[in-house]
């Protein structure tokens, strides 16, 4: 038995941004202190959640009922996504009733939809328009105390137009997980680069990757740089991308994952890719770029 009711207060109502603290009992060994924030940058309602967990095989679940109606749910897996049923409608839907996944879970009808984001929990169910997700388990292995502490996690609902193949869902995932690194300088703002060093044409070809070759051909020497980029198709869909660079780019060719050469990359004025694509293709292209 719960003896203690939880308290809620407003601690922030700006014009830009609104934020309620909630702090309640899950049991009688655990708490939950949530902030709820909703701001006027997007329709994204965030919850950070910081939870003492002492309980003994219990999973603590969160779940939102959504006035959104479709008979299949869709997750992301690694350079893609699945889509599983929203009912139990066979012993096999029934069986299949948690789903892997990585930073959204997605339920859409005909002109709307709502995501699920978060930064470090992947189990999902979705049954009929109620859509819930695995925070925290109790297990007593690989000892008695697993997962007996302080948690700190954040998640959010994400409202979109259109549905999932239609929305920036995918953007919005990432951009939840990776925030900007913000670095102090000395520079002048007038001096500081307004653009962005990579631009992709086509929202479904996501640039996942930019690192420098594991076999460099240079070494930075002459301001020249040995770069991979690998890009995915994200929706299921297929084209031709145009990818536009800061650089100057001296040599491009698609390679393998073990970072291979092989044929040559159509590249227009010194400066963009030309990379068609397939359905959830992985393409990695390896550059050789100098300054400009």
């Amino acid at each position: 038995m719960v003896r203690e009711w939880g308290v809620a207060a407003l601690v922030e109502a700006g014009p830009l941004r609104v934020v309620l603290a909630v702090k309640h009992p899950l049991t009688e060994l655990s708490w939950l202190e949530q902030r709820i924030i909703i701001t006027a940058a997007d329709g994204k309602i965030e919850f950070e959640n910081k939870v003492d967990w002492r309980e003994n095989r219990i999973c603590l679940k969160v779940e939102f009922p959504l006035n959104v109606n479709c008979d299949y749910a869709t997750y992301e897996t690694q350079f893609g996504y699945i889509q599983r049923p929203t009912h139990y409608n066979t012993s096999w839907d029934l069986a299949r009733f948690e789903v892997c996944g990585h930073r959204y879970a997605d339920l859409s009808e005909y002109g709307f939809g709502v995501a699920l984001l978060n930064d470090s929990k992947y189990g999902y169910s979705t049954k009929g328009g109620v859509m819930r997700m695995s925070l925290l388990r109790s297990p007593k292995a690989p000892d008695d105390t697993t997962d007996m502490e302080i948690h700190e996690f954040r998640f959010a609902l994400y409202a979109h137009k259109g549905a999932f193949l239609e929305s920036d869902v995918v953007k919005k995932a990432y951009q939840y997980n990776e925030k900007p690194i913000v670095h102090p300088t000395l520079v002048s703002p007038t001096g500081l680069l307004a653009k962005e060093f990579f631009t992709v044409s086509k929202e479904n070809f996501v640039l996942d990757t930019v690192k420098v070759a594991e076999d460099a051909r240079v070494t930075g020497k002459n301001g020249q740089v040995d770069v991979v980029l690998r890009f995915y198709e994200a929706y299921g869909g297929r084209g031709i991308a145009t990818v536009e660079t800061l650089f100057n780019i001296k040599e491009a060719r698609f390679c393998n994952i073990l970072e291979d050469m092989e044929d040559a990359v159509t590249v227009e004025d010194g400066k963009n890719l030309v990379i068609p694509f397939a359905p959830f293709q992985i393409v990695t292209v390896r550059l050789l770029i100098g300054p400009n």
